[in-house]
């Protein structure tokens, strides 16, 4: 793996390098690509990989942060506000803040995501949020993490809708 300390230099990351972070209450793996600390604060990038029909985060917003998604592989559906959309390969997201948004993996095989976090710094997140149990079990946990990194939980998860309902991008909830 190429060696990435904390100045802001530049760098390459070849393909699968980088800083791997299970998050199994997301049903899923990240690999950080850029820190907040390589790029003096500016941006965080990660792929992220999820299992077929994995559930990703509960319906969130943040008040500071903007995210940016590419769909590398497979098709997500997003909820941005009340709209849901389905997103395939080569689809972007973007994610203003005060967004209510989620999303899961709705693909019968495996989906990875390209992720943009603007400023940097949220990998944070991850570190503090990857040995805890589901929020179910440790609720009082989740909610001192999210409350740190500025992500407001709103909502549950999006859940596996019918085969055939709302299929297509921009279809309502």
């Amino acid at each position: 793996m190429a060696t990435v300390d904390n100045e802001h230099r530049a760098y390459v990351l070849a393909h699968g390098e980088g800083r791997v972070i299970a998050v199994p209450s997301a049903g899923g793996r990240l690999t950080m690509k850029a820190e907040g600390h390589q790029t003096g604060g500016a941006i965080t990038l990660y792929e992220s990989r999820h299992e077929p029909r994995a559930t990703g985060p509960a319906r969130h917003y943040h008040e500071r942060y903007t995210e940016l998604f590419y769909v590398l592989e497979g098709t997500y559906e997003f909820v941005l506000g009340e709209e849901v959309h389905l997103a395939p390969a080569g689809s972007t997201v973007v994610i203003p803040p005060g967004t209510v948004h989620a999303f899961r993996n709705a693909a019968d095989a495996p989906g990875r995501l390209l992720i943009m976090v603007l400023p940097g710094g949220f990998e944070g997140f991850f570190d503090a949020s990857k040995d805890l149990a589901s929020p179910m079990d440790d609720a009082v946990r989740w909610r001192e993490v999210n409350e740190r990194w500025d992500a407001h939980v709103v909502g549950p998860p999006l859940q596996e809708r019918p085969r055939g309902q709302n299929e297509g991008a921009g279809l309502g909830p």
